[in-house]
């Protein structure tokens, strides 16, 4: 019990200087164009009181930050980059979460890495989506994680919630999605050719299904189980599509979200979203192999070059 409390104590203090390092100074640098046009939008939500979807500037959770932020604080690049500093500051805090599957030692290095990795530092003093939906769609896997280790079905809601603020800060949040199925994959491809153990044991897939299987789809209750975990499921996930709904559609004008036509605001809603799914995720038919050549010798070396550490030990990680 003293170290699992001295771990916490420890994050929280990691999550301390992960606030200072991103709130010390945030003003002080001009604008950049990709920070500004997004915060004027927000300037513009709060001086008309109509604001949609614009896919440019991607999800419009940041409109609905900056409006209230604007209204009370002012409009300055200090404020216009405070909700993203915040939550990168306060993202250290989620290692906690992955406790029964790293040790003390891992937990506190874990919650330092997403402090001081460089790439999140910057980005975290830097006004715009990046690191919401980065960092909402990494609380949405870990609340799976733990719903998964049996800390009860409302994690499963945490997961729909989180996933549901990722979507709505930036579209490409589905990729993470794709990006948890694959990792799901290369698990159970490994344990099955014995390249790497499933779940940080050394069982089998089969193994970790048949006592799945036995502590909860058998028994008298299975019914009953096997309901709860629908509910959870089906609740989640219309959790995250209300969520999603909700930041998306439109404010003010005559399919605003309050004005009562509530048939003109979901088509309003739908085509918007629609049309901005379609721009960014139709390009992908456009690469070719050359681009996508460019493109990971880029990503190699970004990573590389500003989050080495972490790279590496994820290889480790995975492997061990």
């Amino acid at each position: 019990m003293r170290d699992a409390n001295r771990t916490v104590r420890l994050v929280v203090a990691v999550a301390a200087l992960a606030l200072l390092a991103r709130f010390v100074l945030l003003g002080s640098r001009v604008a950049h164009f990709d920070e500004a046009r997004v915060a004027w939008w927000g300037l513009e939500y709060l001086e008309t009181g109509e604001t949609s979807y614009r896919r440019i500037i991607h999800g419009p959770l940041m409109q609905h930050l900056h409006r209230p932020l604007f209204a009370t604080f002012g409009a300055s690049d200090f404020v216009m980059r405070a909700p993203v500093a915040l939550v990168g500051g306060l993202l250290p805090l989620v290692a906690l979460w992955f406790r029964r599957h790293l040790d003390d030692v891992e937990t506190v290095a874990l919650a330092t890495l997403l402090a001081l990795d460089p790439i999140l530092l910057y980005y975290s003093r830097f006004a715009r989506s990046t690191v919401f939906v980065a960092a909402f769609c990494f609380i949405a896997f870990a609340a799976l994680v733990r719903w998964y280790d049996g800390d009860g079905v409302g994690y499963l809601y945490v997961a729909g919630a989180f996933l549901g603020l990722g979507l709505g800060a930036k579209e490409n949040a589905v990729i993470y999605v794709l990006c948890w199925l694959g990792a799901a994959g290369l698990l159970a491809a490994g344990s099955r050719f014995r390249f790497a153990p499933p779940f940080g044991t050394g069982s089998s897939v089969r193994l970790v299904v048949e006592e799945y299987w036995d502590t909860y789809l058998r028994g008298p209750s299975v019914r009953r189980r096997l309901g709860r975990l629908g509910t959870g499921i089906l609740g989640s996930a219309l959790l995250c599509v209300l969520l999603v709904g909700f930041l998306y559609a439109p404010r003010g004008g005559e399919a605003g979200l309050w004005t009562g036509s509530l048939g003109s605001t979901l088509d309003a809603t739908w085509g918007d979203l629609s049309d901005g799914m379609y721009y960014w995720f139709e390009q992908g038919g456009e690469n070719n192999l050359e681009q996508y050549r460019a493109n990971l010798e880029r990503f190699v070396r970004i990573g590389l070059e500003y989050a080495g550490a972490l790279m590496a030990l994820s290889a480790v990680g995975f492997l061990a």
